[in-house]
């Protein structure tokens, strides 16, 4: 089976119309979408109806939780808090209801898949050195694991 695994849309319909495109040129049979559809970018709510009508497995990222009001953006760099600020102001209620419902770590055959990291999804950490990676691998619940 082909799969396609994408992340990080932030709100960039343009690059989310490239990537869907591609796949579909690649003829992919199942699709991830590892978090972060909102953010930054200027289309939250055209980014979280396409990735609803397209993606199999969805889940939910730290802008995204940010931007229903479900995590401080204390921690954001400033341009990704303003960002997440004025995403609030223009979400749609089915689009912030969307993003709630998302859940943080997805299981299918042996694959799992997280924003973050295996270890506590909901915590938003970085993998930043070697004894983060052996931590997370120890983890690690199926033999391949994604994560945005």
């Amino acid at each position: 089976m082909k799969i396609g695994i994408y992340s990080d849309v932030h709100s960039n319909a343009e690059a989310l119309d490239a990537v869907l495109g591609a796949m579909d040129k690649e003829h992919v049979e199942r699709t991830f979408c590892l978090g972060d559809l909102v953010g930054y970018g200027p289309d939250p709510n055209l980014c979280v109806e396409r990735v609803m009508r397209n993606a199999d497995e969805i889940l939910a990222g730290n802008h995204d939780h940010a931007a229903i009001g479900r995590l401080s953006t204390i921690g954001f760099n400033e341009a990704a808090a303003r960002a997440v600020e004025w995403t609030m102001t223009v979400l749609s209620k089915n689009s912030a209801e969307f993003l709630n419902r998302l859940p943080l770590v997805i299981r299918f055959d042996a694959i799992m898949a997280v924003h973050a990291t295996p270890d506590d999804p909901g915590e938003w950490h970085y993998i930043m050195r070697h004894s983060d990676i052996e931590h997370n691998l120890e983890l690690q619940q199926s033999p391949i694991c994604f994560f945005g």
